[in-house]
């Protein structure tokens, strides 16, 4: 076998890549889930001794009445703690969705991890600026506003959403619950709701990023386990195209790679792509978004490609991810 390095390029895409290809390879390793985990646990901690404080006889003054008793979750699972957070904003008022969000840095939006309720949101990446998602993200404070107008037979409603920004290690996000009436929810019940329930809202962000950095190292290391025994070198770029689609939620995916006047490059492996397109493929070095990072020597993270003027428009791809071989 030819151990001679070969430069190229690994394309994956797919309606809603989930990127995670990106996040392995910087934050694999276990460190950062342990990290994720200590953060989630201080967090919940400090919530649970500020809890503590304010529930003393000294600093309840008498005319207030008792403080509500949230319904904490059966588990950290993220479906499980969504589901608390529309349960008990039920209480502030007619609360028809709860959501939880991570931010994702490469592309500047926040996932949607988990949501519940009758008007749950579509799991489309929302943009960081300009929404109300991200202003919580970037300011750090929860934030209460009408974001619809429902019109109805006998008077219209509005629906408000509540977002609560949350930490846990390096990962970010934003919880959020809509609640719909003609009239705003009770704002002192969700302010009561967001200490009660940011522990565990923590928690279930940090859980959700540990799998993802765990199912992509497990990933990583069963790829190097079986590239280790593949000696054809046409066996190796298929067997590395496939563990990475599967790291990368790809629907399709591609592996070209440099001729031999070291110029351009054409399709070596690929899966989910016409034919025609896999023996009529030929990219020169700076063409497009494979020639851009075979030059550049730099990986690419394209979110919806169809607001942009590309020809995977063509093929109903919204997002791309492309690294560079060698």
């Amino acid at each position: 076998m030819n151990r001679t390095q070969r430069r190229g390029v690994l394309v994956l895409a797919g309606a809603a890549a989930s990127l995670a290809l990106v996040a392995a390879v910087a934050r694999f390793f276990p460190l950062a889930v342990i990290a994720s985990i200590a953060a989630a646990a201080s967090v919940m901690l400090a919530t649970a001794l500020e809890y503590r404080r304010a529930q003393t006889p000294e600093s309840i003054p008498l005319a207030l009445p008792e403080p509500t008793a949230f319904r904490m979750p059966v588990a950290l699972e993220p479906p499980a703690v969504v589901h608390a957070l529309l349960e008990n904003a039920t209480a502030a008022g007619d609360a028809v969705a709860a959501h939880l969000w991570l931010e994702d840095p490469a592309s500047a939006t926040l996932r949607l991890v988990a949501s519940d309720g009758a008007r749950a949101p579509a799991p489309t990446p929302v943009p960081i600026a300009g929404s109300l998602l991200g202003r919580t993200l970037s300011g750090g404070s929860a934030l209460l506003e009408p974001v619809s107008h429902v019109r109805g037979i006998d008077e219209d409603s509005v629906v408000w959403r509540y977002t609560i920004p949350l930490e846990a290690g390096e990962a970010h996000g934003v919880a959020a619950v809509d609640i719909a009436g003609s009239d705003s929810p009770d704002a002192s019940i969700l302010t009561s709701l967001a200490p009660a329930l940011r522990g565990a809202l923590a928690g279930a962000l940090a859980l959700h990023v540990a799998r993802i950095e765990t199912d992509a190292a497990r990933t990583l290391l069963e790829t190097a386990r079986d590239l280790s025994r593949l000696l054809d070198p046409g066996e190796v770029i298929r067997n590395a195209l496939e563990r990475a689609m599967e790291l990368g939620s790809a629907t399709t995916g591609s592996i070209m790679l440099l001729g031999q006047d070291a110029r351009t490059m054409t399709i070596a492996a690929a899966k989910g792509l016409p034919s025609q397109v896999v023996n009529e493929t030929v990219v020169a070095e700076g063409e497009g978004l494979a020639g851009w990072v075979l030059a550049s020597r730099q990986a690419l993270v394209v979110v919806d490609l169809p607001g942009t003027a590309n020809r995977s428009r063509r093929r109903g791809v919204k997002s791309a991810v492309s690294v560079p071989i060698a």
